[in-house]
């Protein structure tokens, strides 16, 4: 097989393929568009925009677990990041080797 008879670009991902075959709900098209600004004011309209949604505790358990869940995966990440910028060669330690060596 020649590369140059092969139309590799542009790639197309799966989601590209699923978007060809299905439509999605109007929440899916939402979070596809969504961007975070990363600043303290795009916080605050976020976290101010989760209140009025809790009519009940069941809301309040609800957006707690996933707060919390979402933080987990923060720290994870985090955890991850520091982790392998200690652990590499021209980290923190220089990179963690085994064994023997003179």
């Amino acid at each position: 097989l020649d590369p140059a008879d092969v139309d590799f670009f542009p790639l197309k991902t799966p989601a590209d393929v699923d978007k060809e075959h299905f439509r999605a709900g109007a929440s899916v098209a939402f979070w596809n568009d969504w961007v975070f600004e990363g600043t303290p004011e795009a916080l605050r309209k976020l976290v101010g925009g989760i209140a009025p949604t809790i009519k009940s505790s069941a809301d309040a358990r609800y957006w707690a677990y996933h707060v919390f869940r979402s933080s987990w995966f923060l720290g994870q990440g985090a955890a991850g990041l520091m982790a392998s910028s200690i652990l590499t060669p021209g980290g923190i330690f220089g990179g963690v080797s085994g064994g023997g060596g003179g």
